[in-house]
């Protein structure tokens, strides 16, 4: 019995330290996705939006999560994005089409 709950408490933590690990990766390329696009990161984070298991190319079953963003151009809209991460793989990412202003708002 307390091998099952060390077990059980050792797949909670590892799960934990993946989804950490995984989110400050999104967040980094969430925040680069911006700079490229000359853009303002909302809120400096990421939001977890899916959580799935998925199979790999070579087969191994890892999480797929899909972390959404927010951003903005001008200071008053706010427009959306995602990352596709495969493990701690990006696999894809979105940004919508937003639109550009000439005023600043800095």
């Amino acid at each position: 019995m307390e091998w099952l709950l060390l077990l059980v408490l050792f797949a909670l933590l590892w799960f934990w330290w993946d989804a950490v690990g995984t989110k400050e990766i999104a967040v980094r390329r969430g925040k680069q996705l911006c700079q490229q696009a000359d853009v303002v990161f909302l809120d400096d984070t990421v939001a977890l939006n899916q959580l799935r298991l998925r199979r790999q190319l070579s087969g191994s079953i890892v999480f797929y999560r899909r972390f959404v963003f927010e951003f903005c151009t001008d200071g008053e809209n706010r427009y959306s994005g995602y990352i596709d991460m495969l493990g701690r793989l990006i696999q894809q990412t979105h940004m919508d089409v937003y639109r550009v202003s000439d005023n600043s708002w800095d």
